[in-house]
């Protein structure tokens, strides 16, 4: 089972050092400071010419949506958004490197 403070632990100075996020990933300490990451790397990425990082900013914003709906949702429901987020940002990081 996937927790919002695993992703941060797991992926939040990732994402930052990909965008080179002047924000220092130690300070992402609650569920929506990680949506917030996620959401300024996708729109960082966006506007790349080179389609890979095109695409990861599109996996960027489906986890961003995710860990949003991850805030409203309960049990079974939460972590199955939750892991779905975990595989667009794994993705994201990959398309992107």
């Amino acid at each position: 089972m996937t927790t919002f403070t695993q992703l941060t632990t797991e992926y939040a100075a990732r994402i930052a050092d990909l965008i080179g996020a002047s924000r220092n990933p130690a300070a992402v300490t609650t569920e929506r400071d990680l949506i917030a990451l996620v959401q300024d790397a996708a729109d960082s990425l966006r506007d790349s010419v080179l389609e890979d990082l095109q695409d990861a900013a599109a996996d960027l914003d489906t986890a961003a949506y995710r860990l949003t709906d991850a805030l409203a949702s309960r049990g079974t429901d939460r972590d199955l958004h939750l892991a779905r987020a975990e595989s667009h940002i794994r993705l994201a990081l990959e398309l992107a490197s």
